[in-house]
């Protein structure tokens, strides 16, 4: 298809389709977006990990055990469903 324009965006914010020039968005989430259609693509399944070395081998056995611990990447709705 020729004459359609792909235009590829990679961002963390919410899009607007009554005001941003969009027709599709690709969203990792739970799925739940009023008022859209959601086609899930694939079941995602995640986990903390960490060196065998973290902490002096004294590795979190409970989601309580990362509570003081820095997370390299830190996205609320991505690790709620897991805590």
């Amino acid at each position: 298809y020729p004459e359609l324009d792909v235009e590829l965006q990679s961002t963390h914010t919410l899009t607007d389709f009554n005001r941003d020039d969009v027709d599709v968005v690709l969203r990792f989430g739970d799925g739940n977006y009023p008022e859209l259609f959601v086609e899930p693509l694939l079941d995602e399944v995640f986990f903390p990990a960490c060196a065998p070395t973290f902490n002096g081998g004294n590795l979190p056995k409970t989601p309580e055990d990362l509570a003081g611990v820095t997370l390299l990447r830190h996205d609320y709705e991505m690790w709620r469903a897991w805590f």
